[in-house]
């Protein structure tokens, strides 16, 4: 039996169904990745379609005015120090 045979077949049929699920997948997780709230809307339209749970929205965004107390000037109280070992770097312009 050749090669061309088994691909035509019952075979060919197996393997056509194989890649589509691995290519889906991949594209599924590429999507989360590179556009979450595209991502987002289609799992809640997915989730109302099948009659199940919605997860809420998030209430505030991750930004500078979140609190989350990252950079410093986000209206947070308490300030972060540096680990130890770190300074910060100046740069001095060369001279002629």
């Amino acid at each position: 039996m050749s090669a061309a045979a088994t691909a035509t077949g019952f075979g060919g049929l197996v393997e056509t169904v194989v890649v589509a699920v691995i290519v889906a997948a991949f594209a599924w997780r590429g999507l989360r990745q590179l556009l979450p709230s595209v991502h987002r809307r289609l799992v809640n339209g997915l989730r109302r379609a099948l009659g199940l749970k919605v997860a809420e929205p998030p209430s505030t965004a991750a930004g500078c005015d979140s609190g989350c107390g990252t950079c410093n000037n986000c209206g947070t109280t308490k300030t972060q120090s540096p680990a130890t070992g770190e300074a910060p770097l100046h740069f001095q312009p060369r001279k002629p």
